[in-house]
């Protein structure tokens, strides 16, 4: 139920402002692919890259990945909690130090 209010809501903002939407950024993977079932329902997000609105999720949970490969969704974020942690630990350590923030950090993964 939650999936497809959300697909709702996004196509009510399709129907209006279709001609000016270039990108979705969802809060999460549920939002992302409830935008990709609503675009689908009027020939977007199909393969056609003539016919395609960016769209993009975050946790990169299964359904996410499979529509991803298919190219339907540009993309989800693989949200790391530990990753982030050390990451935040190694750029206030690198301050500390006098060095540059990013010094040693991992860029974060997109899928």
């Amino acid at each position: 139920m939650l999936k497809k209010m959300r697909a709702e809501d996004i196509e009510s903002l399709f129907l209006n402002y279709s001609d000016k939407i270039e990108a979705i950024i969802a809060n999460n993977d549920a939002m992302a692919i409830g935008a990709i079932e609503a675009l689908q329902k009027y020939g977007y997000n199909k393969g056609n890259k003539e016919k395609n609105i960016l769209v993009v999720g975050l946790d990169a949970i299964p359904e996410a990945r499979y529509l991803v490969n298919k190219g339907f969704m540009t993309g989800a974020v693989i949200q790391d909690a530990r990753a982030e942690a050390e990451t935040i630990y190694s750029i206030g350590m690198n301050l500390v130090h006098g060095k540059a923030p990013l010094d040693g950090t991992n860029q974060p993964k997109i899928l």
